[in-house]
């Protein structure tokens, strides 16, 4: 969709996006707005848990959905499975580094 004015490039945001996609309805459209908008340079997506450690991978599958979706490409990053104080020592996520 070509929109009637240009974003100057000094102008542009750069953002990453944290979200439980896979929670409620809101944040696949946060993350449709925040792609479609000129102000916007999405350098990233990180999927989140909510709740159990399953749902981190739920919330990267629903990311890659409304990319998908979209036909759009973002680089999107795993979580971490667990509260803070369940991967105390561990590794870190991808979307931690």
């Amino acid at each position: 969709m070509a929109l009637l004015f240009d974003v100057p490039d000094y102008k542009k945001i750069r953002v990453i996006i944290d979200t439980d996609a896979a929670c409620e309805a809101d944040d696949p459209f946060a993350i449709a707005q925040a792609l479609m908008t000129p102000k916007f340079i999405v350098k990233g997506i990180c999927a989140a848990q909510f709740g159990t450690p399953d749902t981190t991978a739920k919330s990267y599958g629903e990311i890659l959905t409304v990319l998908d979706a979209m036909d759009m490409e973002a680089p999107v990053f795993m979580g971490e499975e667990g509260t803070l104080a369940n991967v105390k020592g561990k590794e870190l996520s991808p979307a931690a580094k």
